[in-house]
């Protein structure tokens, strides 16, 4: 997944196998499409993002081996999950 961060405008294009937009989808981008979301920080891995939205950490993406700490049922979250720390 490629991000482009902009005055807290999100924009995502590239490989969503896993969900990693956070769009409810894995459908992959080759255009950069903006997210519904004013953000303060963003942090990506291979297979999955944070994202920081009022002062809340949100994220989706790959969780194999209960990786992002959710429901370990679930192998992938195409939508942003509310992160319990």
């Amino acid at each position: 997944v490629d991000i482009i961060l902009s005055y807290k405008n999100l924009y995502f294009f590239g490989n969503n196998k896993y969900g990693q937009f956070g769009n409810s989808t894995n459908i992959n981008s080759n255009t950069p499409f903006k997210s519904e979301h004013l953000v303060q920080n963003v942090f990506c891995g291979l297979a999955f993002t944070f994202i920081q939205i009022n002062n809340e950490l949100f994220v989706s993406g790959n969780n194999h081996n209960n990786f992002l700490k959710l429901s370990p049922e679930f192998l992938q979250h195409q939508k942003l999950n509310k992160y319990r720390i």
